[in-house]
C-alpha cells in the first residue's frame, strides 16, 4: 500500500496558504465596494491586511522565505490594488489614468523582476517606501469609499510614493 512521503516542512506552507487566503479576502474587498457595504468593506480590508503581515512574518519566522512565496505575495498584493483601483475608476471619482498608471507600473514590476530572476537568480525584494505606498493606497481606498474631502489629495501623496518606490527599487537594482 502506498502513502504519500510525509514532509516536515509542511509548516513551511502556512505562509503561502495565508497569501491565497488574501485572494478571498480582496474578492470580499471588492464585493464591498461594488456593493457600497460599509460592514464587508471594513471586515474584509481588516482580513486583508492581517493576512498580509502574517503571511511575511511567518515566511521569516519558519525560515519559510521562497520565491514562490515572494511571487505570490506580490501578485496577489498587485491584483488586488488593481481591481480596486479599476473599480473606484468605475464607481468612485478615481480618474482613470490612475488604473492605467498603476497597470503599467506593475507590468514593468513583473518584467524587471523576471530579467533579474534570469540574470541573478533570486527575485528582488521589496522595498520600505513600497510599503508607505502601500498604505497610502490604502487611505485611497478609505477617502473615495467615504468620498472625503482630502481624497484627491491623498492620491497625489500616494502617486509621489509610487513613484519615488519605483525610483528606489531601480537604484537598488544597479548595486
Amino acid at each position: 500500500m502506498s502513502s504519500f512521503p510525509r514532509s516536515r516542512n509542511i509548516y513551511k506552507q502556512v505562509p503561502n496558504i495565508i497569501s491565497l487566503s488574501r485572494v478571498i479576502f480582496g474578492a470580499l474587498l471588492i464585493n464591498s465596494l461594488l456593493h457600497k457595504d460599509l460592514r464587508l468593506f471594513w471586515l474584509s480590508l481588516f482580513l486583508t491586511f492581517v493576512s498580509d503581515a502574517l503571511d511575511g512574518f511567518l515566511a521569516r519566522r519558519l525560515n519559510a522565505v521562497s520565491d514562490i512565496g515572494k511571487i505570490l505575495d506580490h501578485v496577489i498584493d498587485k491584483g488586488l490594488i488593481l481591481s480596486a483601483s479599476f473599480v473606484l475608476s468605475l464607481l468612485y471619482d478615481l480618474p482613470r489614468w490612475v488604473f492605467f498608471l498603476l497597470l503599467i507600473r506593475e507590468i514593468l514590476t513583473i518584467v524587471v523582476a523576471l530579467y533579474f530572476r534570469v540574470k541573478r537568480g533570486s527575485f528582488p525584494s521589496s522595498n520600505p517606501i513600497g510599503k508607505l505606498f502601500g498604505l497610502f493606497s490604502t487611505l485611497v481606498l478609505i477617502t473615495f469609499f467615504y468620498d472625503l474631502e482630502v481624497k484627491f489629495i491623498i492620491l497625489y501623496i500616494a502617486v509621489i510614493f509610487m513613484f519615488v518606490s519605483s525610483l528606489a527599487n531601480l537604484i537598488s537594482l544597479r548595486v
